[in-house]
């Protein structure tokens, strides 16, 4: 590769593109910077904020923009994605990033891009290899940071026992950037001597040692721990890499390099030492390991390609999937599901299938039902099956799903969702428990109102509906009637530590109560519009 004009595309404006994109601002190691990202305002906000300092540092124009901006770029430096969070591994990230790269190299590609590509988004051997896959590129052009964190750590760490500049002890983490990476200590030379050779002549011991493998392994994790993510030093990484394409310095960095036979490993991209310059990775440089190391090494790339084949099986099927989305999108728009048979045909299609439908198509047939129900406020138009479904991917968006999860639906998708569950909440109970399906169809009218439903089976079936503004009591046993409360009279927790229902049926602080004979229904209905409940349609 040429250099054109020494230009760098970031993809990805947070803490840890702006750690790398700020050292590179004062550098001179380039002239030009574009930003890119999500919301493209932070793009501009932040190439606003490091063009203000452009009197202090050597020449160099900062843009933000579209992809448009990598046709003429040297270097892309990918650290885009959702990040790390507490108590997760980078392997937990699989799933949510693997997606966001891919749309990536596909606007990459798009523009016109002949450079060569850094990534540090987690996990980031997995992603290097999607990477690689998704763009066709030559495999030297896709560069990911690998261990060079890691390898910074474990020197400093070394450094800091021994009393010595990190930069004056020689060593390696390689691997997966991740919880099988391993400590080359065969490769680690102190004052020009083997590790080993060096701690016969010096006052230390291996056991002084002991424990700066596992640290080096969770140091990240402790620094999330303490901060929410890591950004600078990874930025300084991300930096000396893209230093070292951008003037071609032939430099030994411990990078994610692709290894063909190198370690025993065939086709994969790992954390090792390799030769960076212009060309993005020059060459894999392999360590003489030792008998132990080289097994740990394989084990490292064995859990990283079995990652990649989940991967990679899912993506054969993205073909059969879309013709499986199709099929129940055709379903789900033009017949009513309301059908016993409909509903056996698709519980057929989940069960034989065995495939993930994807989120995108539970998204669009949410909004399909939202708009059916908005029409007659009618939740029967729900399949219950495919409900079922999303509720077992996705959880109850109220209670114990993850906010991610639920993160990119709109909040009528989530409605429909809220208003299902209590529907099914609902049908539970009168039309199973009490055998009571008039009172189901009457309260099924006012689904839209009730935020939770609870059942209290030792308190003669009580059933407590909750809404914004009351708490509605109905009863398993004949001959009871149906209560109103304020929502202050009486909370879930108050009613679960109660040994007899005579709170839940005290007429003195009721808003209303009704019985549920003659003409109840309609009665009841009167009484709930002057509460400010009303309903489309009565049937």
């Amino acid at each position: 590769m040429k250099a054109k004009n020494r230009k760098v595309v970031l993809i990805g404006a947070g803490m840890v593109g702006m750690s790398f994109a700020y050292q590179l601002y004062s550098s001179g190691v380039c002239e030009e910077l574009g930003l890119i990202d999500f919301f493209a305002e932070k793009a501009e906000g932040e190439a606003m904020d490091l063009n203000h300092g452009g009197a202090l540092v050597p020449p160099i124009k900062v843009t933000s923009g579209g992809y448009e901006q990598c046709a003429d770029a040297d270097v892309i430096v990918i650290a885009g994605g959702l990040p790390q969070k507490p108590g997760e591994t980078r392997l937990d990230l699989v799933d949510k990033n693997i997606k966001v790269v891919k749309d990536m190299s596909e606007q990459i590609v798009a523009s016109g891009f002949d450079g060569v590509i850094v990534i540090a988004s987690n996990p980031v051997d997995v992603l290097t290899n999607a990477l690689q896959k998704f763009t066709g590129f030559p495999r030297h052009r896709i560069v990911g940071s690998g261990t060079t964190l890691d390898t910074s750590r474990f020197r400093y760490m070394l450094g800091e026992r021994l009393n010595l500049a990190p930069s004056s002890v020689r060593g390696y983490i390689i691997g997966e950037h991740g919880d099988t990476q391993l400590a080359a200590w065969s490769n680690v030379f102190v004052y020009g001597k083997q590790f080993d050779k060096f701690l016969e002549s010096s006052d230390f011991t291996k056991e002084d040692f002991a424990d700066v493998e596992e640290k080096v392994m969770r140091a990240a994790y402790e620094v999330i721990n303490r901060k929410r993510a890591t950004y600078y030093a990874i930025g300084i990484a991300l930096f000396t890499i893209v230093k070292a394409i951008l003037r071609d310095e032939n430099v030994e960095l411990a990078v994610s390099g692709y290894c063909d036979g190198h370690y025993g490993i065939d086709g994969l991209y790992i954390g090792t030492p390799a030769i960076v310059g212009r060309e993005g990775v020059r060459e894999v440089v392999e360590l003489d390991l030792t008998e132990e190391e080289t097994a740990k090494m394989q084990h490292s790339a064995k859990v990283l390609k079995e990652t990649l084949e989940k991967f990679y099986v899912s993506e054969e099927r993205e073909v059969f999937s879309y013709i499986m989305e199709k099929v129940l999108l055709d379903i789900v728009y033009y017949v009513k599901l309301e059908k016993p048979y409909i509903e056996q045909i698709l519980a057929d299609f989940f069960d034989r299938v065995k495939h993930e439908v994807r989120i995108e198509s539970f998204k669009r047939i949410l909004n399909y039902y939202v708009e059916e129900y908005e029409e007659d406020e009618d939740i029967s138009i729900c399949s219950r099956v495919i409900m079922e479904k999303i509720h077992e991917y996705l959880k109850d968006p109220h209670k114990n799903s993850p906010k991610w999860q639920w993160g990119d639906f709109s909040e009528a998708q989530i409605e429909i969702m809220r208003i299902w569950l209590v529907s099914a909440d609902l049908e539970k109970y009168f039309s199973i428990e009490v055998n009571d399906k008039v009172r189901l169809q009457f309260w099924r009218r006012y689904i839209k109102y009730i935020k939770e439903v609870r059942y209290f089976e030792r308190l003669k079936q009580a059933i407590v509906m909750l809404t914004d503004e009351h708490i509605f009591i109905e009863f398993g046993e004949k001959g009871n009637a149906a209560y109103c409360y304020k929502k202050d009279y009486i909370s879930f927790s108050e009613i679960n530590n109660l040994s007899t229902n005579f709170r839940l049926k005290s007429r003195p602080n009721a808003e209303f109560f009704m019985s549920h004979s003659g003409n109840w229904e309609v009665k009841l209905k009167s009484t709930l519009y002057r509460l400010g409940y009303s309903v489309k349609v009565w049937r």
